[in-house]
């Protein structure tokens, strides 16, 4: 989203890798045409710490509440995390998270969004705000005290699929309610018809579609595929929905000619107007080393994933889907149609050396007891 790289590119794979300053990004393409750039992230896998804040005149992650009552500066005392984890955890295995305490919710971040915008001038500029809501913990709205965290609950039942969509669904309605609570604050200030608004997603989650939860270990469409919503100004093209496949890289090179900012080296995105009729995938998580290409034969849609052999996720090495006859990708097809597989993976391999062109190294920092507390809250870890 922010480079217009694909992952090989801009090397960012590892929860210890930092965006490299050798990639030139979205903000920093916005500033040097004129615009004021600001982000609000409450996710710590864009902190500042990993260098997310780069081109950015500010950029702010909305710190978790601490537990206890502790200030940021006492937190970061391992005694304190100790505690802060081991309480938030037993919380948690009793189905109790506050909301606060793994990340600032839709209200909170819309909050210090109006503030910053109240405060700007006239000149142009760009905001990006990541919001963690809808995310694990799933928390009740409104909220009642409960709530379901992976921190807690790696692995569950298959059994409360139904009832974790559900929280999650529950999630995105309170998200959508306060998206439209900050819009109706544009159109009270006179900025909305004036506005370009993306709204997108990084991923989707599983529910026990594939025989798993959360996120991160398949490229199956469950956690690829997501909502993608541009609001031009004026609401020019309002109501359009476009049928071509789009990608996250696309984003960045369609905001840069949208405005007439110069689209850096590098760059692998597209137009979102015009689109691809081949979709690339890749991920390296967990021990899960995965590949996927979505093209079109004909009129036929096809689906390839590739996963390394004896991966924890116990996936096939090589699954081929119909996915315009089966959306769901149930009926795998690999066995019975090699020709199709030749074709697919012949394809794969086009799209992983474009993805490799012009590819950097990410930087690594170091995952101290402070940071790695962090990534747990919020299940991107298990220790």
């Amino acid at each position: 989203i922010l480079t217009g790289r694909l992952a090989s590119s801009h090397g960012v794979m590892a929860k210890s890798d930092a965006l490299p300053d050798a990639v030139t990004t979205m903000p920093e393409s916005l500033k040097a045409a004129g615009y004021a750039t600001a982000g609000y992230a409450t996710n710590f896998n864009v902190a500042p710490y990993f260098n997310f804040h780069q081109g950015f005149d500010q950029y702010v992650y909305l710190e978790p509440e601490f537990v206890l009552g502790a200030d940021d500066a006492s937190a970061k005392l391992l005694l304190m995390q100790v505690i802060r984890q081991r309480v938030e955890k037993m919380r948690a295995m009793r189905g109790e998270v506050r909301p606060g305490a793994a990340y600032q919710d839709a209200e909170t971040v819309n909050a210090a969004l109006t503030s910053w915008i109240d405060g700007q001038a006239a000149s142009p500029w760009f905001l990006f705000v990541g919001y963690m809501d809808p995310h694990d913990p799933y928390f009740a709205h409104p909220y009642d005290g409960s709530g379901y965290a992976r921190a807690a609950h790696q692995h569950p039942d298959p059994s409360e699929a139904p009832a974790l969509s559900a929280l999650y669904d529950g999630e995105i309605s309170y998200w959508d309610r306060e998206l439209g609570k900050l819009l109706d604050g544009l159109r009270a200030r006179r900025l909305y018809d004036q506005l370009t608004i993306i709204v997108t997603s990084d991923h989707g989650e599983e529910f026990n579609e594939h025989g798993g939860f959360w996120h991160g270990t398949t490229l199956y469409d469950e956690q690829v595929r997501i909502p993608l919503l541009v609001k031009l100004p004026q609401s020019r093209r309002g109501g359009t929905v476009v049928r071509h496949w789009v990608q996250s890289i696309d984003l960045m090179p369609t905001v840069l000619k949208l405005v007439g900012a110069t689209v850096p080296e590098g760059v692998q995105g597209g137009d979102l107007f015009t689109g691809t009729d081949v979709v690339y995938a890749e991920e390296s998580h967990e021990g899960n080393v995965l590949e996927s290409v979505r093209e079109l034969d004909g009129t036929d849609e096809y689906k390839l994933i590739t996963a390394n052999r004896d991966n924890p996720r116990g996936l096939a090495p090589v699954e081929l889907y119909r996915v315009d006859l089966d959306p769901n990708e149930r009926e795998n097809l690999a066995q019975q149609s090699p020709d199709q597989v030749r074709m697919a993976t012949k394809a794969l391999l086009e799209q992983r050396a474009r993805a490799q062109q012009d590819a950097v190294v990410a930087d690594s920092v170091e995952l101290d007891q402070d940071v790695a507390a962090h990534l747990e809250a919020i299940g991107y870890i298990e220790r």
